[in-house]
């Protein structure tokens, strides 16, 4: 997993597959990160109560400058508890920033950098706090996806930054002669991967409650098919759940009575051996 990383907007699994892209700018992204370093040392005079003009200049403009953003903020206009300015990733592409007060919440910035976005003609918009960096992709406004950073653990990792980087960098965000903007492409292959996902989780389900359900009748008299499917569906999704909570560690597999009496994977071998008392 990402350290720091947040969001829907695209999968981590392919974010990490583009970082161990040879092709990828690595070593300018370790470069814009040492240059962050210095960075974080100077936001130590920034907190809840420093000015929106303050958090733009002190934070906002140095970071997206170390992002590649050689311009800084433009067209700088106060909107509520934000200000919001335009940033350029080429001739082409404008990007919508929207800086708020230190630690502030990105949620209700939402709908402010969707509007703002469609007035500038742009297609990405970073939303700031100080603590966070939230991406946004303006050209699909029926969603609230996007894809989120906290900052200081973030700078702290390597591997995390890189992916922030792929993602939220000038060159990342500008459009290309051939195509796409890389960040625009990711997002796509983040959706044709979710789209497999579903296909494989729907046959897989199927393919299971068959299973399950032979188990269940088998040698067995039943009253009611439509009963006994009803409760191989309910083992299926609660088995999904637990697989689910077990590989987001929301269940303490470091626990040894959970790991070697609980797990899914002793249940299984349990129900293998005929030592378990029945399929519940």
């Amino acid at each position: 997993m990402l350290a720091g990383f947040g969001g829907h907007l695209l999968s981590e699994q392919v974010l990490e597959l583009a970082m161990s892209d040879p092709r990828s700018d690595t070593h300018v992204s370790r470069m814009s990160l040492a240059a962050l370093h210095e960075w974080q040392q100077r936001l130590q005079s920034l907190g809840p109560a420093s000015s929106l003009r303050a958090m733009l200049d002190v934070a906002a403009d140095p970071f997206v400058r170390a992002l590649g953003f050689d311009e800084g903020a433009a067209e700088i206009r106060l909107e509520k508890r934000a200000l919001v300015a335009t940033l350029r990733a080429s001739r082409r592409t404008p990007v919508v920033l929207v800086v708020t007060v230190w630690g502030e919440r990105l949620d209700p910035l939402w709908r402010t950098a969707i509007v703002e976005a469609s007035l500038r003609q742009a297609s990405w918009c970073l939303l700031f706090s100080g603590t966070h960096i939230r991406l946004l992709d303006a050209r699909g406004v029926y969603s609230r996806r996007y894809a989120e950073f906290d900052l200081e653990v973030a700078l702290d990792d390597e591997r995390a930054f890189h992916a922030l980087w792929s993602i939220t960098s000038a060159s990342a965000l500008a459009d290309q002669d051939s195509g796409p903007s890389a960040t625009a492409r990711l997002i796509k292959a983040s959706e044709l991967q979710q789209s497999s996902v579903c296909r494989s989780l729907r046959h897989g389900v199927l393919a299971a409650s068959e299973h399950l359900l032979r188990a269940l009748t088998a040698g067995r008299r039943v009253e009611s098919i439509e009963g006994a499917f009803e409760q191989t569906l309910t083992l299926v999704y609660r088995m999904l759940f637990l697989l689910f909570a077990e590989a987001r560690s929301l269940v303490p597999l470091w626990h040894p009575v959970y790991r070697e009496s609980y797990s899914l994977e002793v249940l299984c071998d349990d129900a293998g051996r005929q030592r378990s008392t029945g399929l519940w």
